[in-house]
Parts: C-alpha cells; structure tokens; sequence
C-alpha cells in the first residue's frame, strides 16, 4: 500500500509539471509572470551567494564590459586567479577559445556550418547573461557522448577554477558530476539560441508561428545607472544588438521610474539598487522598430515616453503598443 501511495504521488508530480510545461509553452500570462518571479527569486539567491548582482554585459564599450565581467568574478570566486584586467579578461577569452591544457577540453557548440566552435564570451549579452549567471555554461555538443542530453552544464565546482571542463578521462561515464547545478528550475524546451553563438537564452514560451522567440532579458542596476552619468551613453543599454533582431522585435530597454528630458543625468531608474527583468510577452516584440541612433527612455508606470536620434531633441509620446504587454519583475 506504502509503495502504491509513492507510485501514485510520483505520477500525480509528474502530471503537474507537465502540465505546467505546457501551459507555459502557450503564454499563459499568469504563469509566464509566475515564473519571472521565479527567476527574479533566483537572481536574488545568486546575490546571496555570490555577493553581489553579475553584470548583464549590455555596456555600450567591451572595454567596460570586460572589466566589469572581470571584477564580477573576483567577486564570485574569490580563489579564483583570473584577475580583474582587461588583458586578464583576454587571457580567459583566448584560453577558452583555443585548444586546452592536456588536463581540460573546450566547450565546444556546433555553428551554423554544421561545425564545432569555442565559445566566445565576447558574445555574450543581456538575454544570455541570464541564463548563464543563473545555470552556468551550455551543455558541449559532445556532452551526449556521456549521459543524456542537457541544456546546461553549470560551472565546474572547483571554486578556484570554475571556467575549466576536465579532460575526457577525468569525465568518464558522466560528464556532469563535477558540474554546479541550476539556480533556476529552466525548461530546456525553454532554451533558444536566436543569434547562433552558441550561448543560451530562454523564453517563457515558444510561438508556434514565430522563427525567433525573443528571450527574458536581465539588466543589472550598476550598468544602467552607469548610463545615466553621461549624456552619450543614456539610452545605450537595450537588447539586442543584431540588426535582424531588433528588426523582429525592437528594443528591450531597462524602465525608468521618472525621467527630465531637461536634466537627463537626474534620472531615476525602477530597481535602482537591483535589477530588471524585462519579456516581450505574446507579441514577441519588445518595443517598436527603430534605428541605432534613437534611444528611448520609458517611465513605468505613468507609461510616459521620450525619444531622441542622439544629440537631437527629445520627442515626448504615450507607451507604445509593442510595449503594453512586456512583462516584467517589478510591475506586477
């Protein structure tokens, strides 16, 4: 009878969370806001035990990018010996861009040739850097040689050493068991990678009409408060950065609580000391189509909008239609 009970429990979990995955791969809007809490919970959780927010990698200069990737990590793994340097940063890239030490292996995705490819963390962006603080690295294509397939592959336990992969035989029969687990329970059919570089993103549903799905973007508050400190960078933290994609969905931006097109350097950001967490909710668009050159500051939740082609002037307007149906971790 005991064992009748657990068999029944065991189906019944099962049942639930397929279902869930069901009605979170049709857009449902109170579980697709469900889990942004859910993963709002996580990034918090990272904070905790890590120290800090990492960077969402949306600095308008790869110079401050790579700092700040490199600052984050001396943060996160104290014991590590990456540096803090721009040319440390270009050590680690390069390193996991060539052929590894006797002792590791690459993380290798196959490209759009059909081909095996490094990882490039210069690649990395907003939507990605979700996923990748929060799960760790892409599961390598050569990954399935050991144990099922998985989407991530979390970092590697060796706090001291978190970006290495063990060699083939230090992997043996199970290539995750040195591996760290997910902060956040993902979905793998959640994953996506819409500019084929082979970083993960994840969205909250998958169109069954659309080709690209546009992904949860995060924005971490030292980066966009960053941009508020001079005039040419205001507006420059969005997503994404390739010209197909914005052209799909427009511009995922992080909100603004109050903004003076008189005195943009005073402007007041949601989640000033935190985070943002911004999807384009069922119309797979984040805000309208625009060129590089306009940059849009968007209170929430007055919806008040202003519009510039840097260094003109700024234009003001209502919330686009595109962006009446974002969803976010702030504005329930």
């Amino acid at each position: 009878m005991r064992n009748f009970l657990i068999a029944s429990a065991l189906v019944i979990l099962l049942l639930l969370a397929y279902v869930r995955n069901i009605i979170l791969s049709c857009g449902h809007p109170y579980y697709a806001q469900t889990e942004i809490s859910q993963l709002h919970s996580a990034m918090r959780g990272y904070q905790e035990r890590y120290g800090e927010f990492p960077p969402c990698l949306a600095d308008a200069s790869l110079v401050a990018r790579q700092e700040r990737f490199m600052k984050h990590l001396a943060t996160a793994f104290p014991g590590s010996a990456y540096g803090k340097t721009v040319q440390d940063y270009q050590r680690l890239r390069e390193r996991l861009l060539s052929t590894p030490a006797p002792d590791e292996q690459a993380y290798l995705f196959i490209n759009r040739s059909g081909q095996p490819e490094p990882l490039n963390l210069d690649m990395l962006d907003p939507a990605e850097s979700l996923v990748f603080w929060l799960g760790g690295f892409p599961a390598p294509f050569d990954a399935e040689k050991y144990t099922d397939r998985k989407s991530l592959f979390g970092f590697h336990r060796d706090r001291d050493n978190p970006f290495r992969r063990d060699s083939l035989q230090a992997e043996g029969s199970d290539a995750f068991r040195f591996r760290t687990d997910p902060l956040h329970d993902f979905r793998n059919e959640g994953f996506t990678d819409n500019d084929a570089d082979g970083w993960l993103e994840y969205s909250l549903y998958l169109s069954a009409t659309e080709e690209l799905n546009t992904p949860v973007v995060y924005f971490d508050a030292a980066t966009y408060q960053a941009s508020s400190q001079h005039a040419a960078l205001l507006g420059t933290v969005r997503y994404p950065a390739d010209g197909t994609l914005v052209k799909a969905w427009g511009y995922a931006i992080p909100y603004l609580e109050k903004f003076s097109p008189a005195q943009p350097e005073t402007a007041v950001w949601r989640e000033a000391d935190s985070f943002q967490l911004i999807d384009a909710g069922k119309d797979n668009r984040y805000g309208p189509s625009a060129h590089p050159d306009t940059r849009r500051m968007v209170e929430l939740p007055s919806g008040r909008t202003y519009t510039t082609v840097y260094p003109g002037p700024y234009v003001e307007s209502e919330l686009s239609a595109e962006e009446k149906d974002n969803r976010t971790s702030f504005v329930k």
